[in-house]
């Protein structure tokens, strides 16, 4: 009766040269030091962590009024389903249309080369 090992080397099994039992062999029944399973269950409860006295807990954190600002400006972009590139306004719609135009340039730029030298060789 052939068994089959695992050879990682080559990622294939390969017939094992060892003896094996006809007969399975029982398995070693679990150790004391491995953990415990839980299922989730209804008596199951959610894990509560206290964070170590003064972790990030020494100074109190505030914002500027700006970037108060500014969090509540680009939330309310996104509730009206407008793209954050687009949100800051009349300067961000300029940028846009720049880079786009010369994304295009550029794209156009490299056609005419390959173009060029594929037909107008000298």
């Amino acid at each position: 009766m052939p068994f089959y090992q695992y050879n990682s080397f080559t990622g294939k099994l390969k017939p094992s040269t060892n003896f094996q039992p006809l007969y399975p062999i029982s398995p070693l029944p679990l150790q004391k030091s491995e953990p415990v399973i839980i299922y989730d269950s209804i008596k199951t409860k959610p894990l509560t962590v206290t964070p170590k006295s003064g972790y990030c807990t020494d100074k109190p954190v505030t914002l500027d009024s700006k970037l108060w600002a500014k969090y509540k400006h680009y939330g309310e972009a996104l509730k009206k389903d407008i793209p954050i590139y687009l949100a800051g306004g009349r300067r961000d719609k300029i940028m846009f249309g720049a880079i786009a135009t010369y994304i295009g340039f550029c794209t156009f730029n490299s056609c005419y080369v390959i173009v060029k030298q594929i037909f107008f060789k000298n």
